[in-house]
Order: C-alpha cells, then sequence, then structure tokens
C-alpha cells in the first residue's frame, strides 16, 4: 500500500505535468513573407535585417532577415504593414561572409575577406584605420548606402499588404 504523504505529492508532480505540457503550443507571431529587397534599385550588398509593424496596430510587430543579394524572408503581421530595414552582420566565415574595406596584406592568398584584406574582419571594441572615429560599422565592399528614414517603418515609405497565409515573391525597394 502507498503512504499518502508520497501519493499526494505524486499526484502533485502529475498535474503539473499535464499544465505545463498542455501549455506549450507555440502561437505564431505573424504570416510568412519573402521576397526581394532593393535599395535605390539595386541589391543591399550586405546582411540586413527587416522590421514590419502593422499600419492600423502599432504595437503588432514582425521582422525577417536579408541576404546581401537582397533575399529575404521573415514573419508580419497580416493586413496592412509598414517596413524597416537596418544593417545587420550575417556569417562570418569563408568566401560568402562580408567583404570589408581594402586594408594591408597581400591580395589573393585565400583571404576570404575581400582584395587585401589584412587577414579577417576586424576585432570587436579595437579601433579601425581612422583611430576608432568611425561613426558605424565598418561599411561592406559593394553595400548599398541605406538611406536614414528607410530604418523607421513609420518614415521609410515602404508598405506591403500581408494577406492571412502570408505573401511570396514580394517585391520592396527602399529609395
Amino acid at each position: 500500500m502507498i503512504a499518502w504523504p508520497y501519493s499526494r505529492h505524486g499526484l502533485g508532480l502529475l498535474l503539473l505535468g499535464i499544465m505545463v505540457g498542455c501549455g506549450t503550443k507555440e502561437v505564431p507571431v505573424g504570416e510568412p513573407v519573402s521576397g526581394t529587397l532593393t535599395i535605390k534599385g539595386k541589391a543591399p550588398g550586405t546582411f540586413a535585417t527587416l522590421e514590419f509593424v502593422s499600419a492600423s496596430e502599432p504595437s503588432k510587430k514582425g521582422g525577417g532577415s536579408v541576404d546581401p543579394t537582397g533575399k529575404f524572408s521573415g514573419q508580419a503581421p497580416e493586413g496592412r504593414v509598414k517596413v524597416g530595414i537596418k544593417v545587420g552582420m550575417g556569417p562570418t566565415k569563408g568566401p560568402t561572409g562580408p567583404q570589408f574595406p581594402k586594408g594591408g596584406g597581400p591580395p589573393g592568398q585565400g583571404n576570404p575577406y575581400g582584395p587585401g584584406a589584412p587577414g579577417g574582419p576586424p576585432t570587436p571594441g579595437a579601433p579601425g584605420p581612422d583611430g576608432g572615429k568611425m561613426s558605424g560599422p565598418p561599411k561592406m565592399v559593394g553595400a548599398v548606402e541605406i538611406p536614414t528614414n528607410a530604418q523607421d517603418p513609420q518614415k521609410s515609405g515602404v508598405e506591403i499588404d500581408v494577406p492571412k497565409g502570408g505573401a511570396k515573391d514580394l517585391t520592396l525597394d527602399f529609395k
């Protein structure tokens, strides 16, 4: 026969497990979206992130990622959505990673960080060639300048309609 104190704790643990198990269902944060992004008609040339904000309910937000060729994917709220873009860093290994500006060193020695780069990305926190006076992250070779207004979804002027179930093959152009 089971003693009462042990069975009561066992029953409590069983009920707790059931409640936790029932509450783990994930709720989607938005509808899936994907497509191509350009800045003034050109591919961004850098990794970036997108911010999607519902035009009617600004508390509803989503996000996505953009590769240097402009292909993006993410999740956005359903309905009319305002879009903003911010520069971000993507993978940093191998020849498909970011291309940093020219530095010293001989080109063509298997260096994946661009022609003449000194051997890799800058050390975080270390001053750059301008003595640490840079106002932002290093510019990537071939990257298009992102307009200041494009960083704020409320000011970018880029809006999309996202139907229930999401949207594919969208085209976003930031001017």
